[in-house]
């Protein structure tokens, strides 16, 4: 491809060639204008419990692999970033969870297990959904604990709500109606109930077409 900002891309897929789950990605990009330019290498490989990734970019240069496996709902996964330059890891981030019939638990550990966060989700009813996430920053231990509780509310098959709290008092509220197929409205707010009578809320809405 070749766009009006004189950027040239290429890209080359292979997929289930040398081994069933295997897709191999080579892209590149190079401006005509400038110096700018790209050059990556991915490969995915995925089966019915596991699932990894390699990304190379070949120009930073810098290397980020992924996987996840799972089994009878149970999911275990783990990302690591290396620098080879620096021959230094820029990243590493964890997830445990499960998957039950009706509800989903997941523990996060991100930047090198410096921020941890749990989160639970629930379908309640067949028109109840409910979810609550708790983060814990260990770098910032005065007030490093933020949570949050969520629910959604399905009045029919065309129309929904959705209402969100936090610990500092910020109340989210949405509404969203299908207007016609492939036409949605969405209405929202954020309210800060600490600061009622302050200028600090935010509203707004939102118009999608779906092909």
């Amino acid at each position: 491809s070749w766009n009006t900002a004189n950027l040239v891309t290429g890209q080359v897929e292979v997929a289930n060639k040398f081994a069933k789950g295997l897709k191999l990605e080579l892209s590149g990009s190079s401006a005509l204008n400038s110096a700018k330019r790209a050059l990556r290498t991915k490969i995915d490989y995925q089966q019915d419990n596991l699932f990894a990734r390699v990304n190379v970019d070949a120009l930073s240069p810098a290397v980020t692999a992924d996987v996840t496996v799972s089994r009878e709902g149970a999911l275990v996964g783990a990302e690591i970033a290396y620098d080879i330059n620096s021959g230094a890891v820029t990243k590493t981030n964890s997830t445990l969870g499960y998957a039950g019939p009706d509800y989903l638990i997941t523990l996060q550990g991100n930047n090198s297990l410096n921020l941890f966060q749990l989160a639970f989700y629930q379908r309640v009813t067949k028109s109840v959904e409910a979810g609550a996430r708790a983060v814990y920053d260990y770098k910032n231990p005065e007030g490093g604990v933020s949570a949050e509780l969520g629910t959604k509310y399905i009045l029919d098959q065309d129309a929904y709500v959705k209402a969100k709290v936090d610990n500092a008092g910020r109340l989210g509220l949405s509404y969203t109606q299908l207007l016609r197929p492939g036409v949605k409205l969405s209405l929202a707010g954020l309210f800060d109930t600490a600061r009622l009578q302050e200028n600090t809320h935010k509203l707004g809405a939102a118009l999608t077409f779906e092909a």
